[in-house]
């Protein structure tokens, strides 16, 4: 779909306004297209999700989980399908993140009126996290491969919460510097966490929870980093120029001290999580 400048991007149905997304990315708006397109793909199949699409096979654990989120299991599982295909496209990861966050949130707004609820942030959106915390806190006391699947799944709420620090972040400097300075930050943190990843040069069962749980712990002290610089800009405390020495500096606050993350802060870290 092609827009007119006069007229807002809508997809046949999630009504994203592309000119709303644009102003958190640094990818060219064809490429805000196609990841569009993906999204539209996504939520088409919103209702048609079962939890074997995640890979939850125990019969007995989706009972329980049936009977206890009813209908909410099909957004959360679409949630989980627009993360996957999007984030992982193929294109430019922070700008596909930052264009995924907008669709997630209009997921959830479209669930939240059509099920005659009413749509607040943070409110309505954390109800539905607290739904993915509970279905794998289910799986989590499962098998070597359910304890896997569900450190991974429980990835996607905390970066979530994590763009949208950023996103917040960035209307605050109103510059196109801090945007890029926050993507570079974004992907830094990424990167770093992946060359820690590949350097582990041993395997065992319990490897992929710990690196999903460590991964989690990661975005979590990314994500306190980034509120606490919110915090203090509203306040008055710091202004632009130190929030964007503190994104070149890649800091995150870590066990309640600021420290910059590297990959061998990483590996020293990660024996708090085996």
């Amino acid at each position: 779909m092609v827009a007119k400048d006069s007229i807002p991007f809508v997809l046949e149905h999630l009504d994203v306004d592309k000119k709303k997304v644009m102003a958190y990315v640094t990818c060219s708006e064809h490429m805000v297209d196609s990841l569009l397109s993906i999204a539209d793909t996504a939520y088409s199949k919103t209702g048609s999700y079962g939890l074997e699409d995640l890979g939850m096979d125990n019969k007995e654990y989706n009972k329980w989980i049936t009977k206890d989120y009813k209908d909410t299991i099909s957004i959360v599982i679409a949630l989980f399908d627009s993360y996957a295909s999007m984030v992982n496209s193929g294109m430019d990861e922070a700008s596909a993140s930052f264009v995924w966050h907008e669709v997630a949130r209009l997921q959830m707004k479209h669930f939240y009126e059509k099920t005659g609820g009413e749509w607040q942030e943070p409110n309505s959106y954390e109800k539905l996290f607290r739904v993915i915390d509970g279905v794998m806190g289910t799986y989590s006391c499962g098998t070597q491969a359910d304890m896997n699947m569900a450190a991974w799944r429980s990835v996607m709420p905390v970066d979530y919460r994590l763009i949208e620090a950023y996103k917040q972040l960035a209307d605050l400097g109103n510059d196109i510097e801090t945007t890029k300075l926050i993507h570079d930050d974004y992907m830094y943190t990424l990167t770093t966490y992946r060359a820690h990843r590949e350097s582990i040069d041993e395997w065992y069962s319990d490897l992929p929870r710990e690196q999903g749980t460590l991964f989690e712990w990661l975005l979590r002290s990314k994500l306190e980093n980034i509120n606490l610089l919110i915090k203090n800009y509203k306040r008055g405390k710091i202004d632009n120029n130190t929030v964007k020495k503190n994104l070149q500096e890649h800091l995150c606050l870590a066990n309640k001290r600021l420290v910059k993350l590297t990959k061998d802060f990483l590996d020293r870290e990660r024996d708090d999580f085996r």
